[in-house]
């Protein structure tokens, strides 16, 4: 089992981390369990639990996640390509992994103090996401007041924090506001379920319902510099979230083998049925 990721005072060297192929060997190793409750997932309308631990402790949720507190640091097509592997699997599971992880990488643009309210207590905590202002926040003394529903919120059921997109006050114009990630921990907002769907079903992707919840100010990204990151592309391009999930390029990996061989035994049958004439 890969160890937990734990918090350090140091930056962990590249040279202890697992390379690319030591990563793909252990989504290999899981991918057999996935791809086995994978209708399971779909039914349940959620990524079940044992998905979760099983990427956990192959280190998943590590790829991006800052070394400073116990993550490897990889570049971020190192996970673009693990997930595409792992949609192989179970398209669902992939989806919300990868969403996961990428935000690991999301959050590390967050103060460093945010970050240590993420994984200090919990160095296994991750974080949904809704992208889309949802509301106006509210100026309140030491943050923000935020009320609302944010939906298609892939994941969270897996999480124990949320990113939610909102719009705050300008500090110079009265009239102007301006998007901003809120980092919201799951005790603060409930979990409407109105994921409903056909494909994809598993990701559970639900909508977050905030009533007045209070978010302190160093949990507002507004600026995303590289605080605990040693070396990374731009945090604020958000292509980089968008390419980080790729399952529908795994599935289709998948179903392209499975159409070959079918066609391979085919191609076999008729040759036989005409005694091996062309």
């Amino acid at each position: 089992m890969v160890p937990v990721a734990q918090l350090k005072d140091v930056p962990a060297s590249p040279s202890l981390r697992p390379d690319i192929a030591e990563l793909r060997s252990r989504v290999a190793q899981i991918a057999p369990q996935i791809k086995a409750r994978a209708h399971t997932t779909e039914k349940a309308g959620r990524v079940p639990e044992e998905n979760i631990i099983a990427l956990r402790n192959i280190g998943y949720f590590d790829i991006v996640k800052p070394a400073m507190f116990g993550g490897y640091e990889h570049d971020f097509d190192v996970l673009v390509e693990l997930n595409i592997e792992l949609a192989k699997s179970c398209a669902s599971t992939a989806w919300v992994g990868g969403l996961l992880a990428a935000h690991q990488w999301l959050i590390a643009g967050f103060s460093e103090a945010a970050q240590r309210d993420v994984w200090t207590s919990n160095p296994d905590a991750v974080a949904c996401g809704s992208y889309a202002p949802a509301t106006k926040a509210i100026e309140v003394e030491g943050g923000y007041r935020l009320s609302g529903r944010w939906s298609f919120a892939s994941g969270c059921d897996n999480a124990q924090w949320s990113l939610c997109a909102a719009l705050l006050p300008s500090k110079t114009e009265s009239s102007q506001f301006a998007p901003a990630f809120l980092l919201v921990p799951a005790a603060d907002y409930v979990i409407d379920d109105t994921w409903n769907v056909v494909g994809l079903s598993g990701t559970g992707s639900k909508t977050l319902v905030l009533n007045d919840a209070v978010v302190r100010r160093h949990r507002v990204g507004e600026d995303a510099g590289r605080r605990a990151l040693r070396r990374q592309p731009d945090l604020r391009d958000p292509d980089a979230i968008e390419h980080s999930i790729l399952p529908g390029l795994g599935c289709g990996r998948r179903r392209r083998r499975r159409a070959g061989r079918l066609s391979g035994r085919h191609l076999q049958a008729d040759h036989a049925r005409r005694g091996g004439r062309p």
